[in-house]
């Protein structure tokens, strides 16, 4: 299974369920890809035609598909489910440049409506053999996946990578760490 990190934009939905008898649903997306979860913004009192204008960033490390959930936000009570439905990881793959496509949305059995999502995969780099026996295409593949980490000077990342404290470790295949939250080049070897 690849690792990397998805980017999914929920654009917006049309719902065939209203879990609000009263007022407009406040409806917000949960994107679910193995143990790692993230939330949208609630749309609040847009009902059954909600859109929203993010991105939402999640981790990808063991997953076949990703689920999709539609919320409506309740101030008082615990949140509705108003429907749920699945973009498979194959499919998703089909699709380098990104997925942008409805989602049709269950409630059991029941149809609920659909959602419209962008979604993009962004793999970690995975090295080859060129890469895991030179230093410096080491650093450069790191440099171009992770940006610029202010808290070590470039010339030290490249100097500990050539000096063989990265280079000599790596072997085919090994995944270089995320970057996220702007995390160190020390891998863990």
């Amino acid at each position: 299974m690849k690792t990397g990190n998805l980017i999914v934009k929920p654009l917006t939905a049309r719902l065939e369920l209203d879990t609000s008898a009263i007022l407009p649903m406040d409806p917000y997306v949960k994107v679910i890809c193995g143990k790692h979860e993230v939330n949208s913004s609630v749309a609040t009192k847009e009902g059954k035609t909600p859109t929203w204008n993010e991105q939402l960033f999640l981790r990808v490390e063991d997953c076949d598909f990703i689920v999709f959930q539609v919320w409506d936000k309740n101030k008082f009570d615990k949140d509705d489910l108003i429907g749920e439905g699945k973009l498979t990881f194959t499919r998703l793959e089909a699709f380098p440049e990104g997925y942008q496509d409805w989602i049709q949305l269950k409630s059991g059995e029941v149809e609920a409506g659909g959602l419209l999502v962008d979604v993009r995969f962004q793999a970690d780099p995975v090295l080859t053999k060129s890469a895991s026996t030179g230093g410096t295409q080491v650093f450069q593949e790191w440099s171009e996946h992770c940006g610029n980490t202010p808290d070590i000077p470039p010339i030290e990342k490249e100097r500990n990578v050539l000096q063989g404290t990265y280079a000599g470790m790596l072997q085919d295949g090994d995944t270089l760490p995320t970057c996220e939250d702007g995390q160190k080049y020390n891998y863990p070897y």
